[in-house]
């Protein structure tokens, strides 16, 4: 088992009520499996924005591991102790 710290800003900090958390998981689990986890772990107010009603990745918040932007499309396998910050866009005008 590895331990991966997940980070919350703007929005889902909102829905999660919470800064931080942390997830326990299995080794050689990819981004994908993580995020599936997260959201079968969270309440509803967290998954509804990670996954439409068919379970499928919404791609709208942006991703950062260790410090680094990643796509949810790249579905890198994750280490123990990684960070992973999860947030929404941030708009500009």
């Amino acid at each position: 088992m590895m331990q991966i710290n997940v980070k919350y800003f703007a929005q889902i900090k909102s829905k999660a009520g919470k800064s931080s958390d942390t997830l326990e998981i299995d080794n050689g689990m990819t981004l994908h499996e993580c995020i599936k986890q997260l959201g079968e772990k969270s309440d509803a107010s967290i998954n509804e924005l990670l996954f439409d009603s068919s379970g499928n990745y919404l791609d709208t918040l942006v991703l950062v591991l260790n410090g680094e932007q990643v796509r949810y499309s790249d579905n890198p396998e994750m280490n123990n102790n990684d960070e992973l910050m999860i947030m929404s866009p941030i708009a500009g005008g």
